[in-house]
């Protein structure tokens, strides 16, 4: 289950006339995202440690919520974690593609669509907890364009959904 596992606060040096501080919290997740809230101004009297802690317990009631919906796909079948979702690909495809991300947006050979493709795709990857299964459309659509580039083939590709589908 997601949850808050690190909580930080931090306020501006400078008072404002009425006594209030703009303050930012920071909390990280046990997937290590961030998660910011403000900056905010935190009344003379309130304890910004409370007001931190009191958010951090709904961010933890809300991620609960969002698991138990999301434990079962469209389908009925449990979703994969990021990394099993990897382990289909196989090595050399991860090989592959983790080098041609760490440098597409200076590939000339690319255009801009497709530079902004990638990005899109590979920035919800980063930013989802999950590959739900079956495999969603827009999964199947970037494994096309990474077939485009030379990066999976379809067979690959085949094997990939069909192991999503059991």
């Amino acid at each position: 289950m997601t949850q808050i596992v690190e909580s930080i606060y931090t306020q501006d040096a400078h008072e404002q006339r009425d006594g209030s501080v703009y303050t930012t919290e920071r909390h990280l997740d046990d997937l290590g995202r961030v998660l910011t809230f403000g900056p905010y101004l935190c009344a003379p009297g309130m304890d910004p440690a409370t007001v931190m802690a009191l958010r951090a317990t709904r961010i933890n009631a809300e991620f609960a919520l969002r698991d138990a919906e999301t434990t079962v796909s469209r389908a009925g079948r449990a979703p994969w974690s990021k990394l099993e979702f990897r382990d289909q690909l196989g090595a050399q495809v991860e090989y592959g593609m983790d080098a041609f991300f760490a440098s597409f947006e200076s590939n000339p050979g690319l255009t801009v669509e497709q530079k902004a493709a990638i990005r899109t795709g590979y920035r919800r990857f980063e930013q989802s907890h999950f590959i739900e299964r079956p495999l969603r459309p827009e999964v199947l659509s970037m494994l096309g364009l990474l077939k485009l580039l030379g990066l999976i083939t379809q067979e690959k590709i085949d094997a990939v959904a069909a192991a999503a589908e059991v």
